[in-house]
């Protein structure tokens, strides 16, 4: 045997298995592991991506929603405000109430603040 051959892996006495450096053991169809076709390299994943939330606050405290869009009851239920108080959104101008069943389309730093009923009398 030549000293080529030996180099090759051919006719060692150890019988590991020649490998690939830059793909793992041949043959194996595992990722990564010999067959470049099963590469996880594509850029798909199994996992769906995560929404990006959408950061609004409420009364000073800042909260990371999921929705488009909620109702204004359950903007109060985030900071746990009582019901019976009134819901503002902070606007250029005036600010303006939103009703416990009106559906607000949020944006990023959107500001809502809550007030106690007015007593008069």
């Amino acid at each position: 045997m030549s000293d080529l051959d030996k180099g090759r892996g051919q006719d060692r006495k150890d019988d590991k298995p020649d490998v690939d450096l830059a793909n793992g053991p041949a043959g194996t169809g595992a990722p990564g592991q010999g067959d470049a076709k099963n590469d996880d390299k594509g850029g798909k994943d199994d996992k769906p991506k995560p929404k990006p939330k959408i950061v609004i606050y409420v009364n000073d405290h800042r909260y990371e929603v999921d929705e488009k869009a909620m109702t204004g009851a359950e903007v109060k239920a985030l900071d746990k405000v009582p019901a019976e108080y009134q819901l503002f959104i902070e606007e250029r101008g005036d600010d303006r109430q939103v009703r416990d069943d009106e559906d607000v389309k949020l944006r990023k730093e959107m500001k809502f603040y809550t007030l106690p009923p007015a007593t008069f009398g």
